[in-house]
Parts: C-alpha cells; structure tokens; sequence
C-alpha cells in the first residue's frame, strides 16, 4: 500500500510540472507570430530541461553548470556556428555579454545585439521555472502564475494579431486542473490528513468531469457580439496625440479630406442665416475617388458656367421627379467664394454681386467670379431652386444601370474602391441580401448603422493605422464616430455592391431662430455635416442619410399607395386598423429577433449530442453519490453550527438524539434491548474516554428527573460537542 501511495504521489507531481510547462508553452507561442523568431525548440527544450532538473531536486551548482551549458552552446549554434572545438565561441560569447552589460547599465537598449538579447530571455525562462517550482512545491498554489498568464495572453489577443481562441480554452483547462489538485494537497497538509489513493480519485475524478464539460459548454455554446469596441484603435490614436503626431480639430467645413479621423472641438461661429421655405441641407461638393484612408476629387474635366439672373436649367431633374418650385435668400456672416445650395434640388437660378459661377461637372462645387477681379467673395445671394419629391415605386424599378438600356462611362468612377479587406463587401452583400432593386439596399445599408452596435460621437475617435482601412476599422473595429464615419462607409458599402455612389459635404438645416423679427434659419460650423447620394438613372442623384440622430430631409412617396388610398374600399376592408409604420417596424424587428434567439438557441441544443447529456447526468449523480457518502465529514460539523445557535432547555433532548444518530453512522451500533449506560461505556471503551458516560448520567438527570434546565444543557455541551467532533470522517 505503502508503495502505491509513493507512485501515486511521483505520478501527480509529475503531471503538476507537465501542467506548469504547458502554461509556461503558451508564453512561448505568441513568440514566434509576432517577432522574428524562427525557432522556438531551444527554449522549449530549455524549459523541460529546467524542470526535470528541479523535479529530482538537482544540487544548485550542477544546475547552474547544466542551465548556462545549455545556453552558451544553443547561442553558438544559433548565432556564432563555429565549432565547439575551436575555443574562439567561448571569447566570442565572453565579449558579447561584457558588451551587452555595458549597454545594459548605460540604458542603451536599441544597442543591444539579438545574441544578448536571447541570453537575457533564456534567464527569464529560467527564472519563470524556478518559479513554477516554487509554486508546486513550496507554496502549492499556482494561481498567481495562472492569472498572469492569462492576463498576458488576452492582452496579446486585444492588441496584437496573436489570435488566443484555442489558447484561452488551453489554459482555463490546464488552470483549473493544477488549481484543484493543489487545493487537495494543501488541505492534506493543513489538516494532516494522509492522502490515500481512492480519495485522490474522489477527488481528481469529479474535477476532471467538471473541467472538461464546463470547457465544452462555453466552447460550444452561441456568443454574442463584443458590446465594447475594440479600445485598440482609440489607444492607437490616443498615444499620437500625447507624443504630437495628432492635432486637434475645430468642427466646420474644410477642403482637405485625404485623411479622415480624430475628434475635433465644437465652433458655434456662425455661417450664414437663410430665409428658405423648407427644411433641407446645404450642400457645397461631393468627391468620388475613396484612397482607403479618406477623399479627393478626380482631376479637374472642366466646369460649367452659370450666369447671374439667367435660368440654368442644366442641371434639372428627371421629368417622372415631381418637384416644386422654392426660392431662398441667403445672408453669409463668414465669407466664402463657394456657394452652399439647397440639396435636395436642381438651381434654377443664382443672384448674387458675382458677374457668374462655375460648377465642377466631377465635384458640383460652385465658385463665384467677377470678370476682372477674378473670384469673389459673396456675402448675400438668392436662390431659386426645383425641389424634388422622389416616388418609390419608381426608384425600386432600378436594379442595375442597364436596366435602362445604357452604362454611362462617367459613371464608373463612383463605384471605384482601392484594394480593401474582403469583410467589407462581404458585410454589405449580407446586408443587401434578398432585395433585389438598388432602393431597397441602400435602404438597408443606410438603416444598418441605426444599429445600437453605432455610436455618434465627435471625441477620442481614433485615426486608422497606417496599414488600415479607414471605413473597415470603423465597421468591425471602433464603430464609433461622426458624419464622415458613416457616410464614407456608406458609400463604400453601396461601391463594393456596383451600385454608384459619391460622398457629400456641406451643411445641415442649421436652427430656426427669429432675426430682426423674421424666421430664419442659422447655420453654423457646428452644422458642418456629410451624407451619401446614390445615383438612380430615373431620379438622378438621390441623397441618403447613413449618420446615427440624423434624419434624411429628402421627401419620399409612393405612388401605389396613394393609388390605393383614392380608392378605399379596395385598398384595405373595413374592419382594417392602419398599424404606424414605425410600430410595424419594432414589431417585425422584435419578431425577428425572437426568432433569430428561438433558432440559435434551438441549432445549440440540436447539436449538443446525447454524449453531453450522458456526461452531465453522470456528473451530478458523481457528485450526488461524492455528497452523501462525505456525510461523515460535513453533517457533523452541521450539527456543531445548528445546536449552538438552539440556546434553550429543549436542545439538550434533540442534541442527545443526533449524537447517537452519528454514531450509529460511524460504525458504533446500538443492539436493540442495550440501555443508554451499557451503550455509553461500549462507546467510551472504544474512544478511551469517559464522556459518554458523563453525558448519558446529565441526559437521564433530564429525562427521567424533569430537570430540563438550560444550565444542564450548557454544562454538558462540552461533552458533546467532543463526541461529535470524534464522528467526523
């Protein structure tokens, strides 16, 4: 016996310094994808070795001379590669760590040579195995080493391209092994108790089952989305602020869009007041050549000029477009040569003190001349403009270009995208799944960012990294920022599906204000806005508002329902409730999500195969079986707890009763006719006492004499509680 109980102890020791090194393996893993690292074999023979030394209790100076043996003849063959028998390595390796000391003290860091510095990591492998050591054999508690561990390696997964999927299921089962085998030994020692080969399997049975079935239900199990965003890109942004490589934005419009990115500070200075009979944006340009990081405008191929007080009518829209016909009067408090015109809409006329305008036929800027001053700032101007009312019916009928017969060339600049990861068109090809017209998916792209995984803020938003995407870092990484985070991902969704679509700037509707006792509305640099226009070949430019609080002031109609509603009856019966579209919606949303649940949940269980329920039955039959037969070490101390808070004259009687109810469970039986003395000395002959005795003469005192008094009870409960304790397992 005594031998089986020396293997057993061997065995699990081992394994405790084979589950050390499988933690200590997963700090060497990353090593190899994020550093220049090629092998890794020396310093995993490196650690075995180290181990196996402490392991059979080596004497410290034939470790020392085995460990920097190792180590000097590995950075020959790894660096020098001469041949041992040429005593030049040695002098080489001498030199190299006086060197590498020197450089060390004077804090030369960047000096220091790849020899040195693999040096300096095989002393931190071997300092990380003497701690692993200590720790199973001194301490006999590794948690420490476990919670470090897997700190450092969700760290590497956060911010590195270290993926630790499998390595966080590796180490929670690993962990948790060595952290319930230890607890065992511990508690061996502290209550001296001699471990015996069935307890340890008690013991390491249950806690393997308990391992392997959590590890795969959380393995297995469906996993929401990440609720935060990825802190790695605001860090990222953060540090080039505070080291000067960021700058601080003032909100307003601007003409350089090449790099997109960074939070930007509020200005209330204000543009200009308009005096316009309807809600609408302010647009100034578009652009159409997205670089990855941000926007430019193709070389110039011309512009067209429009005259002052002559009718353009150049630009109007498509007749099936219904519009109708606005004027507003522009007063401009912060000068500028170009000239925000209402968007929706087609200018039918501009009057200003400019002589005439060109409009960019790329960028649709329009900039106010003088003959022979050249450009002109303009202070005051009126519009007059064909403000468009777009049917639905029609704009769904457009599911390509050459529905309509042609594909002008022109129109292939706005659906260019420069190479760009393969999540993003596949995002928006999911998105746009099962709609089949051009209206219907850039409704559902646009409705995408309303999600509540979007955030809109103008702070602490993060520039990309240089070998990042701008729109791919916003759609799978931050997903939190401003206009041109939206509306440039917008159109890079809407491109990457071949429909075309170009990035607009200007300004929002501004606020209504009263000046000089008219309505107005006031447009600041707060207003500074972009948006997204798609182009319809029936409809022309049509805008769309992707940005989470902003609402599209595009007006939108369906001709069939207004054919429906001119005739009622046919419409819709009698008994028909109209149901608001926007609790339509919530409620097909909610719908959906239900379902979306019901069906995961449902896929989950279907394929959890009846292995699992297998193991979870046995599982709590094991532990079930585990409770009841450890009764012996948990009901008396139970006991213990329940009759010391029972302070009274009745406790004496129940205590008695349970006393004799454990002992009969511990083996010492009370033969039917025996009387409670003859019983009282078995028992005190078997314990080599004479407290049964004492309180068996108390208990009859109360029992057959009526002194049931507290202070009996509270005189005895000494006696007793030493004979409960001695039935304790």
């Amino acid at each position: 016996m005594t031998n089986e109980l020396n293997q057993l102890g061997k065995w699990l020791s081992i394994s405790m310094y084979f589950f050390g090194f499988l933690l200590l393996w997963e700090w060497l893993r990353p090593v190899k994808q994020l550093t220049n690292t090629e092998h890794l074999y020396p310093f995993i023979w490196f650690i075995i070795l180290s181990l196996i030394l402490h392991y059979f209790q080596a004497k410290m100076i034939a470790r020392t001379l085995l460990m920097v043996g190792y180590i000097a003849v590995f950075i020959n063959i790894l660096y020098f590669e001469l041949s041992f028998s040429n005593p030049e390595w040695i002098v080489l390796l001498i030199k190299n760590i006086s060197t590498g000391l020197t450089r060390v003290f004077a804090a030369d860091w960047v000096s220091l040579t790849n020899e040195f510095r693999t040096i300096l990591f095989f002393i931190l492998l071997w300092l990380m195995t003497y701690l692993i050591h200590y720790w199973l054999t001194i301490r006999k508690s590794i948690f420490l080493f476990f919670l470090i561990t897997v700190v450092f390696i969700t760290v590497l997964d956060t911010f590195s391209p270290y993926d630790a999927t499998f390595a966080i299921v590796r180490m929670v089962m690993t962990g948790f092994a060595m952290l319930g085998a230890l607890t065992l030994y511990r508690m061996a020692e502290t209550e001296q108790i001699r471990l015996q080969i069935r307890t340890v399997w008690k013991w390491l049975i249950p806690l393997a089952i308990i391992i392997f079935s959590s590890s795969y239900i959380g393995f297995a199990a469906p996993k929401h989305d990440p609720i935060w965003p990825d802190p790695v890109p605001f860090i990222t942004s953060y540090s080039d602020k505070v080291i000067g490589n960021s700058e601080t934005k003032t909100v307003g419009y601007g003409v350089n869009d090449l790099k997109l990115g960074g939070g930007f500070a509020q200005d209330d200075t204000v543009v200009l007041y308009a005096d316009a009979p309807a809600r609408h944006y302010w647009k100034i340009e578009n652009k159409d050549i997205y670089t990855g990081k941000g926007w430019e405008t193709s070389p110039s191929t011309g512009s067209i000029s429009i005259h002052n007080d002559m009718d353009q009518r150049t630009f109007g829209l498509p007749r099936i477009v219904e519009t109708s016909k606005y004027s507003a009067k522009v007063n401009v408090k912060l000068p500028a040569v170009h000239i925000p015109y209402p968007e929706p809409g087609a200018l039918t006329k501009i009057s200003s003190s400019a002589d005439y305008y060109e409009m960019g036929q790329v960028n649709g800027k329009i900039l106010s001349y003088q003959k022979d001053s050249g450009q002109e700032l303009v202070k005051d101007y009126e519009v007059e403009y064909d403000y468009p009312r777009y049917d639905t019916v029609e704009l769904r009928k457009v599911k390509n270009l050459e529905y309509f017969g042609y594909q002008p060339d022109y129109m292939q600049e706005f659906k260019q995208l420069p190479e760009m990861p393969a999540r993003v068109k596949q995002l928006a090809e999911k998105l746009i799944q099962g709609k089949d017209n051009w209206y219907d998916q850039a409704k559902a792209i646009e409705n995408y960012f309303d999600g509540p995984e979007f955030v809109y803020d103008r702070e602490d938003i993060p520039y990309p990294k240089e070998d990042q995407d701008y729109v791919d870092q916003f759609l799978f990484e931050t997903r939190k920022g401003y206009c041109d985070n939206f509306s440039t991902s917008m159109t890079v969704l809407l491109r990457s599906v071949n429909i075309p679509a170009r990035w607009v700037k200007g300004y929002t509707e501004g606020t209504m204000v009263n000046v000089e006792g008219k309505r107005m509305y006031e447009v600041t640099n707060n207003n500074a806005h972009s948006w997204v226009e798609v182009y319809f070949p029936n409809a022309g430019w049509v805008p769309f508002e992707p940005t989470k609080s902003f609402s599209n002031r595009s007006r939108f109609y369906s001709s069939a329902e207004v054919a429906a509603s001119s005739n009622p009856m046919e419409a819709a019966p009698d008994n028909a409730v109209p149901v608001p579209k926007k609790a339509e919606k919530d409620l097909a949303e909610k719908t959906k999500k239900k379902v979306n649940e019901s069906t995961l949940g449902a896929a989950f269980w279907s394929d959890v195969n009846w292995i699992f329920y297998f193991v979870i039955a046995v599982m709590i039959i094991l532990i079930a079986s585990l409770i009841y037969k450890k009764r012996g070490g948990w009901l008396p101390r139970l006991l213990l707890v329940v009759y010391k808070r029972q302070p009274d004259h009745h406790t004496f009687g129940k205590a008695y009763a349970a006393l004799l109810r454990e002992l009969h469970r511990y083996g010492l039986k009370r033969p039917e006719g025996q009387t409670l003395r003859e019983y009282a000395q078995y028992v005190d002959n078997y314990f080599y006492s004479n407290e049964m005795k004492r309180l068996t003469e108390r208990y009859e005192q109360v029992i057959y004499r009526g002194d049931a008094t507290l202070p009996a009870w509270e005189e005895s409960q000494k006696l007793w509680e030493n004979l409960i304790k001695k039935t304790i397992a």
